[in-house]
């Protein structure tokens, strides 16, 4: 075997270890600062969209984020935004994926 061929099949060995460890550790993904919310002034609470229908809301409403309904002090509307916005476990590579935009994240709504 040539020098070229090893240093081939050692950097494919590495690449295949380094994707198939990332598929199987799993980390413990939040939302990002980003998530779209709907803002409830009225009773200073934040909805997610997909509980948006089940809300009871005035109409003093704004779309805002995530990041921005902490800093207002917002709270949860009900349990259902709650749940919404609760971390999942994924693996690293799932992970990454979301990060870098090529795969949809679980609060991309």
């Amino acid at each position: 075997m040539n020098t070229y061929f090893k240093r081939y099949l050692v950097g494919a060995s590495i690449l295949v270890t380094a994707i198939v460890i990332s598929m199987i550790v799993q980390v413990e993904v939040t939302p990002p600062d980003h998530t779209r919310l709907i803002l409830e002034r009225s009773n200073r609470v934040f909805i997610s969209p997909p509980c948006f229908n089940q809300a009871v809301v005035s109409n003093n409403l704004s779309d805002s984020t995530l990041k921005k309904a902490k800093e207002l002090e917002y709270i949860a509307d009900s349990a259902c935004t709650e749940q919404s916005l609760t971390a999942v476990r994924k693996s690293i590579l799932l992970a990454c994926l979301e990060q870098i935009g090529l795969k949809k994240s679980n609060w991309n709504w």
